[in-house]
């Protein structure tokens, strides 16, 4: 990629790609050092507790969603947004609006497509496993999620 190069993008330009049942992401504009990322949720989906070594900032642009960062479970609405740095455990997060929440982030530096797609082979199995801790409340089982999801994202 030319240093100098201006590049001018449009959402739509991008495919959305099923990332499991419920969950779509468009990867909107990838550079040098960071990369934007469009998320569309459906109600009820779950994203489980993970980390990762890029840092992370996001915005909601339409619905709702339940996060946990650092044991303390935080209500987002349309308009609010979270930085986390590299490295740092976060999730899971829950849609809780009828409406798909719909959110942008930005990630530096960008992730490797392809890494990425390979650690979401176990997602399905996580998903599940959350979404079972998530309707029961289990820290057992919570606390198998965060070991689970260490190891596969």
């Amino acid at each position: 990629m030319d240093k100098d190069k201006v590049k001018v993008f449009h959402i739509e330009e991008s495919e959305w790609v099923d990332i499991e049942e419920g969950i779509k992401r468009r990867t909107v504009a990838l550079g040098r050092n960071m990369m934007l990322n469009m998320y569309r949720n459906e109600k009820g989906s779950v994203i489980p507790q993970h980390n990762h070594p890029q840092e992370l900032m996001a915005v909601l642009l339409e619905g709702e969603v339940e996060v946990t960062f650092n044991e303390k479970k935080y209500q987002l609405k349309p308009g609010m947004g979270y930085h986390i740095p590299p490295g740092v455990m976060h999730g899971p997060f829950v849609t809780t609006s009828e409406k798909p929440a719909l959110y942008l982030d930005i990630l530096s530096p960008p992730r490797e497509q392809e890494e990425y797609a390979k650690k979401y082979v176990h997602y399905e199995s996580i998903k599940k496993t959350t979404t079972n801790s998530a309707e029961k409340g289990g820290e057992q089982t919570q606390n198998t999620i965060s070991n689970i999801a260490q190891d596969v994202i």
